[in-house]
């Protein structure tokens, strides 16, 4: 719950710059304690044009609790993701003004599991006639990497500020576990059993022999494996400019940004399952039965985008800071992006079974199953965006600080791909008695379709945000603060599937006398459209607390009774689970 609250603060205060890096610029624990209405320092030095009016070095280390905001530091609690952020102006050239921002994770989980068993069981004289022992490793491995820089500069010329950023990040993530569901969950052929591997299964190796204690030889032997990876990787970069004139009592800014799109995802399964079963009281007694299945899916979105921002801001009440002036903002933002889309899947079976029961060949038989499925979903996108937001704070009575906001978002995206999708099928099957007839006979099976696909989505939010600090004690050191947030949003989706061409399943029999038969089955030529829709409202609380400890040191508590129902200021949980930050002013 915590995390989406920051989710919707993020949506909020993260509107300025329009663009940003993989990771969202982190925010203050006061404007999130605030709902995101009322910044501090840290949300002003990652925009390129309020970055010149923080003033000194501002430090942000892994103690600022900036990365999840979780960190608890009494209870020795972390996201162990690195941080580093810092912002100051130029000792060399003191109209201009820096700030840069470091981040950087890695983790990687990587159990393994293995077993073995052994089962002696009984007959009805009370002997041990039967050994079972299994054998069984599950292992899987989830990789996660990701960094992001962002560099912002800001420069003085005249009375025109002139800003500019620029962020690259990278994000990749790996993963064991099967996209889909594989094996033969009833048993196979005439006696085997391949254990399945269900969705979303760890990689493993599984065998299983039955020893028959009486005969001295094993009665059936079972082995299935499945090796399983996915990979996801999004680098991102971005770039922005931006200028801001005061003229009028007013300041007007703009700003213009590029962004880069560059998502891909690889997943590939692998299975493989066998069974035998063995009789040496028969001669040439054997029964064979192995089965495949292979499955990879690659999807890549790659593409740029543009956008533009403008705004003006009317500063009524200034302070001598720039986080607390008093000011009304109205601002509009636009993205344009347009993208090329991949979407390529291949599924894949294949089945071979051997039989001989050793009494001639009335029953001798070898079966061989294929069953192959391709997928391509390839074209191109745009996506819009568009945001209308405004700001307003206002310093009241000294020590007491208020602020009011609103801001609409509106999204909409729309894909048109070519879809093909073919299968193909088949079988041969042969009695094993040395002649060609009807008794043996191959199965060949094809079918195919294309389609124009048409997919929409429209996103629409519109979000209120209210926030009120209170400063107390004589020297104004100590802050309390509230906030709310109201959201509402609407979400739509629409898949149309136009159907272009069908080939229908064409399935042609060859006979081992020569002869042949073709059927075709019914050709469904179906075009399809599905519609979703969906909307919702929620309000979020958020307080928190600050205390500016000396000129060097500022300490924020963010949600400190957030906390197990019955926990008291007197227990040590409510110590341990204190979220907080610490902010370095040099």
């Amino acid at each position: 719950m915590k995390k989406y609250i920051y989710l919707i603060l993020i949506l909020f205060v993260g509107l300025s710059p329009i663009l940003y890096s993989q990771y969202p610029d982190p925010l203050s624990f006061r404007s999130q304690a605030l709902g995101g209405i009322i910044k501090d320092d840290l949300d002003l030095i990652y925009d390129p044009i309020e970055l010149r009016f923080v003033d000194s070095l501002r430090l942000y280390t892994n103690l600022s609790n900036l990365t999840n905001y979780s960190e608890r530091v009494f209870d020795n609690y972390a996201d162990d993701e690195f941080l580093l952020g810092v912002s100051r102006q130029n000792p060399l050239y003191d109209k201009h003004w820096i700030s840069a921002l470091f981040r950087f994770t890695k983790e990687r989980y990587s159990p393994e599991e293995q077993s073995e068993a052994t089962n002696y069981y009984v007959g009805s004289d009370n002997l041990y006639h039967t050994r079972i022992s299994t054998s069984q490793k599950y292992f899987t491995e989830n990789l996660e990497d990701a960094y992001s820089f962002i560099l912002n500069n800001s420069f003085l010329l005249n009375d025109i500020t002139v800003g500019t950023r620029f962020g690259y990040g990278s994000w990749s993530y790996d993963d064991k576990t099967t996209n889909n569901n594989y094996g033969s969950s009833l048993g196979v052929g005439t006696y085997g059993f391949v254990r399945p591997s269900n969705y979303n299964y760890r990689s493993f190796n599984y065998s299983r022999d039955v020893f028959w204690l009486d005969s001295n030889y094993s009665y059936e032997k079972t082995t299935v494996t499945g090796d399983f990876n996915s990979t996801y990787e999004n680098p991102s970069f971005h770039a922005v400019a931006s200028v801001m004139k005061p003229m009028w009592n007013y300041e007007f800014r703009g700003e213009l940004g590029l962004i880069s799109i560059d998502n891909s995802f690889n997943r590939v399964d692998n299975y493989s399952g066998s069974y035998q079963r063995f009789n040496p009281n028969y001669a040439n007694y054997k029964y064979d039965y192995s089965e495949q299945w292979n499955y990879d899916q690659t999807g890549e979105m790659t593409g740029s985008g543009f956008g533009i921002g403008l705004s003006i801001r009317r500063t009524f009440n200034k302070q001598s800071e720039r986080k607390n002036d008093g000011y009304v903002s109205v601002g509009a933002r636009m993205l344009f992006e347009s993208y090329d889309y991949t979407d390529q899947q291949n599924r894949m079976f294949s089945s071979d079974e051997t039989f001989y029961d050793g009494y001639g060949p009335m029953w001798d038989r070898q079966r061989k199953k294929w069953h192959n499925e391709t997928m391509s979903d390839n074209g191109t996108g745009d996506a819009n965006t568009f945001i209308f937001d405004t700001r307003f704070n206002i310093p009241l009575v000294d020590g007491v600080h208020f602020g009011l906001g609103g801001s609409y978002l509106i999204r909409s995206d729309e894909r048109n791909t070519k879809y093909i999708g073919s299968i193909e099928y088949g079988e041969d099957f042969s009695v094993t008695d040395g002649l060609s007839n009807r008794a043996d006979f191959v199965i060949d099976s094809t079918g195919r379709a294309t389609a124009d696909r048409t997919y929409k989505s429209a996103y629409e939010q519109f979000s209120i945000p209210v926030g009120i600090e209170y400063r107390f004690t004589e020297n104004k050191k100590w802050a309390l603060r509230f906030g709310t947030i109201f959201v509402y949003y609407n979400t739509t989706t629409d898949d149309i599937k136009q159907m272009t061409d069908s080939q229908p399943l064409i399935e042609k029999t060859t006979y081992g006398d020569g002869s042949t038969e073709v059927k075709a089955h019914n050709n469904y030529y179906t075009s399809t459209s599905s519609h979703y829709s969906s909307g919702s409202s929620w309000k979020i609380f958020t307080y928190g607390l600050g205390f500016d400890a000396t000129d060097n040191l500022q300490i924020d508590v963010l949600g400190f009774f957030d906390l197990p129902g019955g926990t008291s200021f007197l227990d040590v949980d409510f110590f341990q689970n204190l979220r907080l930050s610490f902010v370095m002013k040099f």
